[in-house]
C-alpha cells in the first residue's frame, strides 16, 4: 500500500492499464471535478451564464450541480420563480451551452434542501410522533425549506412518504414535459436534513406487517423521550420497540428514495444521494441510487509540513471529515457496482478568501483514497458579470469562482484530480474484506425516537465495535467495504470468493 497526507488507499481500486504522460487518454467530463453551482434568486441571464459556464471548462471543470438558493440583497428585480417557463429556457440555454463544451448538468430536485416548496400541502409535509388520547400520532413539523430561492419555498415534504413524493413531482413533470432528456444528466438530494421527522402516517400498518404486534399497545412507552420517564416496562422491552419502530423508518425511507429514483430514471436522468443524516440503514440507501454522495467540510489538521492553518481563518466549531464515514458511499458503489461515488467536497475550508488550493489537495487526497472518484467542489457562485467585484457570494462555500485570486491556477489542480479520476473509475474494487456494519446496533436504545446518522456527530459509528475494528483494520493495513444485511443477501459464494453485485472479496 501506499499513503497519501498518511491516509492508506486501501479503498483505491485497481487493475487499470498502465499508461504513460505522453499517451494519457482525453479526459472525459466525468473524469474532471464538477461543483455546485448556486443560482441565488435564480437571477441568471444567458450572457452570464454562457460566460461562467467558458471560464470553468477553461480551468477543467468537467460540470455543474444547479441549486437555485435565495437571492442577492439589490437584484430583486432579476429573481426568476423557480420552475416558471422562463426559469426552463434558462435551464435549457444552460444546457445546450454545456453540451456545446462538453460540460455536464445535473440539478437538485428543489431549491435549498431539503424537498419542499410552495405547493405542498400540509397534509404531506414532514410530520413528528406525538402521543394523543393514548395513541401514537403525527404533528405537523412546520420545517420550510431552507436556503429557499424565489418559487421555492414552503413545506418540506414527508421523507417516508412515497405518495407525498410523487404530488411534490407532479410539477416537475409538467415543467419538463417538452424538456430535451438529453440536457440534463442527473437529479441530487442533499444530505437528510428533515429535522425532527420522525413519523408517517402508514408506519403503524408497515410496523405491523414487519413485527407481527402493534406498536399502538407501547404508545405511551414510544412517546416517551427518555428511558427513565417509563415506568410500566422493562428497558430491554423498550429498546427492542423503539429498534423495530427505527426500522420501520428506515424502510419507509429507502421506499420513498426509491420511488425519487424510479421517476428520475422515467425522464432519462441519473440520480445522485446523499445519504447521510438520515434514520436508516445507510449502505441501503447509498447503494439505491446510481452515485452515492458523501460530503467533507472544514480543515482537516493535517501534518503536512507548510500547510499553514492559521487559527484566525478557519471556523473552530466544525465537526472534521471521519474516513470511516466517507467509506460508507464508496463501500456500497463497491459491493452494489456503482461506478461512481461522489463528494460535496471543500466545504468551509476557511473563511473566504483565505483557502488556497494547497489546502484544497490533501482534502481531496483524502477522500480519493477512501474511494471517491467523482469529487463535486462546493462551490461556486453564479455572478452576472456587471456585478461589482467580487460578485455574489454564497455564505456556506468556498469560492471556487473566477474572481478568486488564485482562479488562474486553478486548472493545474482540475488536470490533477482528472487524471486520478480517470484512473479510479476505469478500474474495478479490489479490497480484501466486507466488514458487517449492525445498523442493529444502532437502533437498540431505549432514549429517543429516530436516529439521525449523520456526518457530523459520527459516534453512531466510531463507538460501536464495528467502528473500531474498522479503525483497526485501517490502522494495520487491511483492506475492507462495508456490507449490509440486505447486501449480504445478495452475495454469493463463488470459487471461493465472495462475490456481491459490484465486486468480490476474499473474506
Amino acid at each position: 500500500d501506499w499513503s497519501v497526507t498518511g491516509v492508506q488507499t486501501c479503498a483505491l481500486p485497481i487493475s487499470a492499464a498502465p499508461v504513460t504522460a505522453a499517451l494519457w487518454p482525453e479526459l472525459t467530463r466525468e473524469n474532471k471535478p464538477w461543483t455546485r453551482w448556486w443560482w441565488p434568486g435564480s437571477a441568471v441571464d444567458p450572457a452570464s451564464l454562457t460566460w461562467q459556464l467558458e471560464k470553468l471548462a477553461q480551468a477543467g471543470v468537467g460540470g455543474v450541480e444547479i441549486t437555485p438558493i435565495y437571492g442577492a440583497t439589490g437584484a430583486e428585480a432579476r429573481y426568476v420563480e423557480f420552475l416558471s417557463p422562463k426559469w426552463m429556457e434558462l435551464l435549457a440555454h444552460t444546457g445546450r451551452e454545456a453540451r456545446r463544451l462538453g460540460l455536464g448538468v445535473d440539478m437538485a430536485t428543489g431549491t435549498g434542501w431539503p424537498f419542499g416548496g410552495p405547493w405542498v400541502a400540509p397534509e404531506d409535509g414532514m410530520q413528528r410522533i406525538a402521543l394523543k388520547d393514548g395513541r401514537l400520532t403525527g404533528e405537523p413539523g412546520k420545517m420550510m425549506v431552507k436556503r429557499a430561492a424565489p418559487g421555492g419555498e414552503g413545506l418540506v415534504i414527508d421523507p417516508f412518504n412515497p405518495a407525498a413524493l410523487a404530488r411534490y413531482l407532479a410539477p416537475f413533470d409538467r415543467a419538463f414535459a417538452s424538456f430535451p432528456r438529453d440536457l440534463i444528466r442527473g437529479q441530487f438530494h442533499d444530505s437528510f436534513e428533515y429535522f425532527n421527522a420522525s413519523w408517517t402516517a402508514r408506519l403503524p400498518e408497515v410496523f405491523r406487517t414487519m413485527h407481527g404486534y402493534d406498536i399502538q399497545q407501547y404508545a405511551a412507552a414510544v412517546s416517551a423521550r427518555r428511558a427513565t420517564e417509563v415506568k410500566d416496562l422493562d428497558h430491554d422491552t423498550l429498546a427492542r420497540v423503539k429498534a423495530d419502530y427505527r426500522e420501520t423508518l428506515g424502510l419507509l425511507h429507502l421506499d420513498y428514495l426509491r420511488a425519487w429514483v424510479a421517476w428520475a430514471h422515467r425522464h432519462g436522468w441519473v440520480v445522485r444521494n446523499q445519504s447521510h443524516g438520515a434514520p436508516a440503514n445507510l449502505l441501503d440507501l447509498y447503494g439505491a441510487v446510481d452515485i452515492p454522495e458523501t460530503e467533507v467540510f472544514g480543515s482537516t489538521p493535517f501534518p503536512i509540513p507548510g500547510l499553514r492553518r492559521a487559527a484566525d481563518e478557519v471556523r473552530h466549531d466544525q465537526d472534521l471529515p471521519e474516513s470511516l464515514v466517507v467509506r460508507m458511499a464508496s463501500s456500497a458503489a463497491h459491493v452494489m457496482g456503482r461506478p461512481l461515488a461522489s463528494s460535496e467536497s471543500a466545504t468551509w475550508l476557511r473563511d473566504h478568501w483565505k483557502e488556497a488550493l494547497a489546502y484544497v489537495k490533501p482534502e481531496l487526497d483524502r477522500i480519493l483514497a477512501e474511494g471517491i472518484n467523482h469529487i463535486f467542489y462546493h462551490g461556486t457562485v453564479f455572478s452576472p458579470q456587471d456585478a461589482p467585484w467580487p460578485g455574489w457570494l454564497f455564505y456556506a462555500s468556498t469560492q471556487f469562482n473566477p474572481n478568486n485570486p488564485w482562479w488562474d491556477d486553478f486548472a493545474a489542480l482540475n488536470r490533477y484530480v482528472g487524471r486520478v479520476q480517470s484512473v479510479l473509475q476505469r478500474a474495478r474494487p479490489d479490497n480484501d474484506l466486507l466488514l458487517y456494519w449492525p445498523a442493529a446496533d444502532v437502533w437498540d436504545t431505549a432514549d429517543g425516537y429516530a436516529k439521525m446518522l449523520t456526518v457530523h456527530h459520527v459516534d453512531w459509528l466510531t463507538d460501536q465495535p464495528v467502528g473500531k475494528l474498522a479503525r483497526l483494520l485501517s490502522d494495520r493495513g487491511f483492506c475492507y467495504d462495508y456490507v449490509s444485511d440486505a447486501q449480504l443477501a445478495a452475495t454469493r459464494v463463488e470459487q471461493g470468493a465472495l462475490v456481491t453485485p459490484g465486486a468480490r472479496y476474499r473474506a
